[in-house]
């Protein structure tokens, strides 16, 4: 009973890192601006939600396009809680900062869903997130 106990915990911790680590990529690519690493960590086959009501983003180069937003971007601090992790889908919270171009800066809170493959590339991609700037 103890060992099966255990084994489940540390089962739960690697599927934690295993989105940990997708995360951290994820943020790397928005505080490097470097936006044509995004399309690295997506599977061929994604959806990619911005935005709740945005069309979805089915193709890495549309990705690519929606990502050239982060260039005008700097000084750039992004954090996250990991929530939750079922199966292949991670549920986390994250908060962050930049400050634009024009120099006004600007504050994000928000949610993030995603779904991973085994390969670790996400195949589903969902925020939803409050700014104050």
């Amino acid at each position: 009973m103890i060992r099966a106990q255990i084994l489940h915990i540390l089962d739960k911790l690697m599927q934690n890192n295993y989105f940990k680590n997708w995360l951290d990529k994820l943020i790397d690519t928005w505080v490097s601006r470097e936006p044509e690493v995004i399309i690295d960590i997506c599977a061929d086959k994604f959806e990619w939600y911005e935005y709740p009501f945005q069309k979805v983003i089915t193709t890495k180069e549309d990705l690519l396009k929606e990502w050239q937003s982060v260039l005008s971007q700097k000084n750039i601090y992004v954090t996250y809680e990991i929530i939750t992790v079922q199966d292949n889908i991670g549920l986390a919270h994250w908060s962050g900062s930049f400050t634009r171009d024009t120099g006004k800066k600007v504050q994000m809170d928000g949610i993030w869903k995603f779904t991973l493959n085994n390969e670790g590339k996400c195949t589903e991609f969902r925020q939803w997130y409050m700014v104050k700037d």
